[in-house]
């Protein structure tokens, strides 16, 4: 609590600041540079200054970034022309080297630093604005990323074009940005978001970084310019140009971690309410998987060579009492794509009930290049008819739990990941009445966590070696379908 509350103050006087000169003139003319390099980035062809990856985007080369942009000194300017023509017999010296960027400064981050920077492209049934608002608007734009953004906060906002609109707007905003698992940092940043229409209704919204202006201790992340650039195109369609161009800490990065970093007949109005409520469930799974502050989680004593981190939900809106989310991120030797449609299938997780009660749940799933989500929860039978009827889902209490899968890694020789690793996070959120305050969990819980974590990962380790000795994958597959985006009751 005192961390955040700490977080507000810093918020408050960074807001207070941003109004006034030089500060608010250097951070306009920042952003029109960085506007002038994004839309220089998004529209450039692909080589030499983009290399297609294997997936579907594309990575910068950094050395032509550098020509480009002339982020060097004339000294290495040299060297890259002595280098490209294999002239490197005579090296000048590099005591006059030095970094000509402002924005690159490493100086508040640690040894780890690294730089990431992909370029995707996308085609859209929407108008050019519906995207600039979802963007712009940062409450809609959070709720909408909900899954990578932990909390975001504008500290200041104003226009250098037309007023009452967005052309011209620039919010000065923090952010904090989650990847689905407790064992990896949070990035945090503070940055300018600048807003920029041009001729024949093309677009281009830009985030570039401000800690050299407004320093934080708890800054791992800064963003060189990034954004997209919005191209209408034919048939009311258009054309987003997306550019992630950022330089990150990864000294606190788990090694494992770094390379990356069926349906019911239901009435309309019922298929809503299950909508929403997995919508709901979506939201909630992402939100406790967060390593943000505002997680309390522990660690539990190694067990098994199990990392197991828990953590308290003390709700007081919850009428049921306290309830307990702990999860644990183990490495497994299968392509994701593979891991996502086994786990997603309801088969692939049979349980057999010893009282023979009916439980239901609720299943949302979804799967892009970058993570996969297999998320359930059980609902009773009265909860089951409420919801079929229409009926406001936010009556309804539901417990996520499941599956996220990072792609990559590094294997168990510490190479580098061949496209076929998985980095599986298991996420259990239940109610426990053993729990009575938040200073501790009793010995009793601990088992309990223990002995279903460690179920779950070996019966998950038992199916997989199954199917990989019988080399029935394909057959599973082609059974179970394939899919990116799925919910089932």
């Amino acid at each position: 609590m005192a961390s955040l509350n700490m977080q507000r103050a810093s918020d408050l006087l960074l807001g207070v600041s941003i109004f006034g000169e030089p500060i608010k003139s250097k951070i306009i003319d920042r952003a029109n540079s960085a506007m002038e390099e994004l839309c220089k980035l998004g529209t450039a062809a692909g080589k030499p200054m983009w290399h297609q990856h294997e997936d579907s985007y594309e990575v910068l080369d950094n050395t032509e970034y550098l020509k480009e942009f002339r982020r060097v000194d004339s000294t290495l300017m040299d060297i890259i022309r002595l280098a490209e023509v294999g002239e490197l017999q005579a090296l000048p010296s590099f005591d006059s080297c030095q970094n000509m960027n402002p924005m690159s400064t490493n100086q508040n981050l640690g040894q780890g630093l690294q730089i990431e920077a992909t370029r995707a492209m996308q085609m859209l049934n929407l108008s050019p604005i519906n995207v600039v608002e979802l963007l712009m608007d940062v409450n809609q734009w959070s709720t909408t990323f909900h899954n990578i953004v932990s909390r975001a906060t504008v500290l200041g906002s104003f226009s250098d074009g037309v007023e009452g609109t967005y052309d011209g707007k620039l919010h000065v905003m923090t952010a904090e940005f989650h990847l689905p698992s407790p064992v990896i940092p949070t990035r945090e940043c503070c940055f300018a978001r600048y807003c920029k229409k041009f001729p024949y209704d093309r677009w281009a919204i830009v985030d570039v970084s401000l800690e050299d202006f407004f320093p934080s201790p708890t800054s791992n992340l800064r963003k060189k310019p990034s954004g997209c650039v919005i191209v209408p195109r034919e048939h009311a369609t258009i054309q987003v140009i997306w550019v992630e161009h950022v330089e990150a800490d990864h000294s606190q990065v788990n090694d494992l971690f770094k390379p990356l970093v069926t349906s019911v007949l239901i009435p309309q109005n019922g298929r809503t309410s299950f909508l929403k409520l997995a919508d709901r469930m979506m939201r909630k799974f992402c939100a406790n998987l967060s390593a943000t502050t505002s997680n309390p989680w522990m660690r539990l004593a190694p067990s098994n060579s199990v990392d197991v981190r828990v953590m308290i939900d003390n709700n007081t809106n919850n009428p049921l009492g306290t309830s307990v989310v702990f999860s644990a991120t183990i490495w497994f030797n299968i392509n994701p794509n593979r891991l996502f449609n086994f786990l997603r299938h309801e088969k692939s997780r049979n349980v057999d009930s010893k009282d023979k009660t009916e439980i239901f749940y609720l299943q949302e799933s979804y799967a892009d290049s970058s993570v996969s989500y297999v998320i359930y929860a059980p609902l009773d039978e009265s909860a089951l008819a409420y919801l079929a009827k229409g009926s406001n889902p936010d009556n309804v209490i539901a417990y996520p739990s499941g599956f996220a899968i990072i792609p990559g890694g590094l294997d168990r020789n510490g190479y580098q990941s061949n496209g076929n690793e998985s980095l599986l996070t298991v996420s259990f959120h239940i109610l426990d009445k053993a729990i009575t305050n938040v200073a501790g969990i009793p010995p009793e819980s601990v088992q309990t966590i223990y002995g279903i974590i460690t179920e779950t990962v070996n019966a998950i380790k038992d199916a997989l070696s199954y199917h990989t000795l019988h080399d029935n994958w394909a057959q599973d597959e082609l059974k179970n379908g394939l899919t990116t985006k799925n919910f089932s009751v």
